[in-house]
């Protein structure tokens, strides 16, 4: 992706893509309430609880990690774009 197609979304962050694969999701609405989401290819959820619908973005929160902190999880290490 160009830059020029994310320049208004302030760094750092990431941008995720479907690659046949099903989504499990917490998603916490606006009315207080917060629901669960096990679905493929989603491109909206609806709160069943207001009925407030929201498009899912392809913008994933990162955020840095103090070089004091242990990452327990898997780090990836990312491939330059030349």
């Amino acid at each position: 992706m160009k830059r020029w197609a994310t320049k208004e979304i302030p760094v750092p962050y990431g941008l995720f893509q479907w690659k046949g694969t099903n989504v499990c999701m917490e998603c916490y609405c606006a009315c207080g309430e917060s629901f669960h989401v096990d679905a493929g290819f989603a491109d909206a959820v609806k709160c069943p609880y207001c009925g407030t619908r929201y498009g899912i973005s392809a913008r994933v929160e990162i955020r840095e990690i103090p070089a004091e902190e242990i990452c327990d999880g898997c780090e990836i290490v990312g491939v330059r774009e030349e």
